[in-house]
């Protein structure tokens, strides 16, 4: 999963080479309410970008940064510039969750995916 993300006034972004294809993951489990999980997660990519394996992850995840995500608190998809992909373009990402709380939650958090080439 992806932990390079930076965040300016219009909000978080990462960079991604126009041949890459990477996980990308939403770690919720600081806003999620205790007992409450990730149901579902829909992602929404524009033109230019493709999404494939989008899941919740079913085993509990550790990061880089030694902290660890319980089961069903990270929203992930894995993200492909497209062909069509402009370099220097930021392509907004948006994924939208629905908790296991009654009744659900729901909420969107997008993310800026800055192609540039490496």
């Amino acid at each position: 999963m992806i932990s390079a993300f930076k965040r300016d006034a219009a909000g978080w972004w990462v960079y991604a080479d126009p041949s890459s294809d990477l996980d990308y993951g939403l770690a919720l489990k600081d806003w999620l309410q205790a007992g409450e999980m990730i149901s579902s997660a829909t992602w929404s990519v524009p033109l230019g970008i493709l999404l494939h394996d989008a899941a919740i992850n079913a085993a509990p995840i550790t990061d880089k940064a030694g902290v660890t995500h319980p089961i069903g608190t990270v929203a992930s998809a894995w993200l492909k510039p497209d062909i069509g992909a402009v370099v220097g373009i930021a392509y907004t990402v948006t994924c939208r969750i629905t908790t296991s709380s009654t009744p659900p939650r729901v909420d969107e958090r997008s993310f800026r995916l800055v192609i540039r080439e490496r």
